[in-house]
């Protein structure tokens, strides 16, 4: 969709720096975040870029806040999930495994954005072949070299996420499911806008999973927001899967409660 897609034309001179005009002054940075610099000659724009927790925080019908969502960047992360959430409750189901228990779910993506997390710099560079830490500026709004390199630059970084995410998350689900005699299915397409890659990340589900609508005037109102169904469709076709699952009829309208 041209919503989705959007770009705009380069205007001559707008670009901010040149890449090659960046300098990385981390060794210039003492322990309490003190900068000791002395900037060469010309004007020249500090900026100070690290990475921390989203602001986004899971909570359940009730609103009770749970903690923050898991960094689906991270196998480490995804390991330690595993050992200490969902060993116990396979240990407790064991008898009843590919019996009435047969696979797992995981929801749909619903922890926002995400765009980091440790070891991502060597990641993108043995992903995508050079550097990003000069091109980090173009994540501020700044364009680098031209607009085109900073386009670029942005579809690497989004590209790099989706690729760690795909591999540390939904398939390693997969990966830790198959050992223990189960099979996963997951609404890894959305529904929400994500950092993700969809057709990636169904690879390795038993069956690609999605969701639909009520049809509703407060909640997903328009066309181009139910389009979701149609990528685990896509996944089923591609990758020579039998089924196809959805959650559904979901609803936020008021009277969500009396739809049968």
């Amino acid at each position: 969709s041209s919503w989705a897609l959007r770009s705009a034309p380069s205007i001559p001179g707008e670009q901010d720096a040149d890449v090659s005009q960046i300098m990385d002054l981390s060794s210039h940075m003492a322990a309490d975040g003190a900068l000791q610099w002395t900037a060469p000659p010309g004007t020249w724009e500090v900026l100070r870029i690290g990475y921390t927790d989203t602001r986004k925080h899971l909570t359940d019908a009730a609103g009770t806040p749970l903690g923050l969502p898991l960094d689906a960047m991270s196998a480490h992360a995804f390991d330690d999930y595993w050992q200490q959430f969902i060993t116990p409750l396979l240990d407790a189901a064991r008898p009843y495994i590919d019996t009435s228990l047969r696979y797992l779910v995981t929801d749909s993506w619903e922890a926002g954005g995400t765009n980091w997390t440790g070891g991502f710099r060597e990641e993108f560079e043995r992903r995508r072949g050079y550097d990003p830490l000069p091109y980090l500026p173009i994540v501020t709004g700044r364009i680098l070299t031209s607009r085109q390199v900073s386009n670029r630059f942005l579809f690497d970084l989004r590209r790099t996420v989706a690729d760690l995410i795909a591999q540390n998350y939904y398939d390693r689900f997969a990966e830790h499911a198959a050992k223990v005699g189960l099979g996963t299915h997951a609404e890894a397409g959305g529904p929400h806008g994500a950092p993700i890659d969809a057709l990636r990340n169904f690879r390795s589900e038993s069956f690609p999973q999605t969701e639909y609508w009520v049809v509703s005037g407060t909640h997903r109102v328009t066309d181009q927001q139910r389009f979701f169904v149609k990528e685990a469709a896509s996944a089923a076709h591609i990758y020579g899967k039998t089924f196809v699952a959805a959650e559904g009829p979901t609803s936020m309208a008021p009277d969500a409660w009396s739809e049968s």
